[in-house]
């Protein structure tokens, strides 16, 4: 009995295995598309970001991993050229962190932190895509 079992076992992994979907070879591309082209780890304190500035080899969707390690509620703005409305991200309140993701061609950015008087107060740096 454990013979056939194991048997109708491996006819059913085979299966399995040959089951695939029809698709045309593009799934890598795809999959491809949505990937980030870099992760960034930026921490924000009362009142600095770290890294001040920071470089990115490669324009396309840039992955922030954002930490709030202040007293107070902090934001990252990005300062795109040409856009009336900076990209922002969401309000992080003390101890909190987000992913934070920014589509941006090659480039130098202005990032800052928009809360009250922070930016005057030293959050503000520069973000590099692509060699500027």
């Amino acid at each position: 009995m454990r013979g056939k079992l194991a048997v109708l076992m491996g006819v059913v992994v085979i299966a399995i295995a040959g089951c695939g979907d029809d698709d045309d070879g593009d799934t890598a591309a795809q999959e491809a598309a949505g990937q980030p082209v870099a992760t960034l780890d930026v921490v924000e304190t009362d009142f600095e970001i770290d890294p001040k500035n920071a470089t990115v080899d490669e324009e396309g969707l840039i992955e922030i991993n954002l930490a709030n390690e202040g007293e107070t509620v902090h934001y990252l703005t990005i300062e795109t050229p040409g856009e009336e409305i900076p990209q922002t991200s969401e309000e992080l309140d003390p101890g909190n962190d987000t992913v934070f993701d920014v589509e941006l061609d090659s480039g130098e950015y202005v990032w800052y932190c928009p809360v009250g008087n922070h930016r005057q107060m030293g959050m503000e740096g520069t973000l590099t895509v692509g060699g500027g």
